[in-house]
């Protein structure tokens, strides 16, 4: 295991002397700024706004009508028969239920095109970013946030967010 462990690192030594011998150009985006500032990012973020506001408001009527019901149960617990009480606290049991299932449900709507918004952003980032470095016969194109030292590598962030904007909507 340590000759293997060994042989990986004298491999991947050697790769990157042939790297730095290699004429590099590297260039930095800052991704995350691009991903906040996007045109498209912004009106998804828009969009979902709404469209909580609206499920927060759907499901706020919902437990009012579910707190109605109980409400009226526990009104009507003296004039029910034991059985009668029992058959409406169980609807009342299957409608609490419905309504877990149906908030979930709409959560789990929301989560989804927030997820569907930001992977056509963040796919349009990627493939901007590769079509640039391509153009400019970019050696390696890093995310700023993973840089320690940038040493005067050309930023692409603006150019980026220009091509984003002019691509995704």
């Amino acid at each position: 295991m340590k000759k293997l462990f060994t042989a990986a690192a004298f491999a991947l030594a050697m790769t990157l002397t042939t790297v730095a011998h290699a004429e590099t150009t590297v260039a930095v985006v800052d991704t995350q700024k691009v991903l906040t500032e996007a045109n498209a990012a912004k009106s998804a973020r828009d969009y979902l706004q709404k469209e909580t506001e609206k499920a927060q408001k759907k499901i706020n009527d919902m437990e009012a009508k579910l707190v109605k019901q109980q409400e009226d149960l526990k009104a009507k617990r003296g004039v029910l028969s034991a059985e009668k009480f029992a058959e409406e606290e169980e609807k009342l049991k299957k409608a609490v239920r419905d309504f877990r299932t149906e908030a979930q449900s709409i959560q789990a709507n929301l989560d989804k095109e927030n997820n569907n918004r930001r992977n056509k952003i963040t796919d349009a980032i990627r493939n901007e970013i590769a079509a640039i470095a391509k153009e400019k016969s970019l050696t390696l194109v890093i995310a700023e946030n993973l840089l320690l030292y940038n040493g005067g590598a050309e930023d692409l962030t603006a150019e980026v967010l220009k091509r984003v904007n002019a691509k995704v909507k």
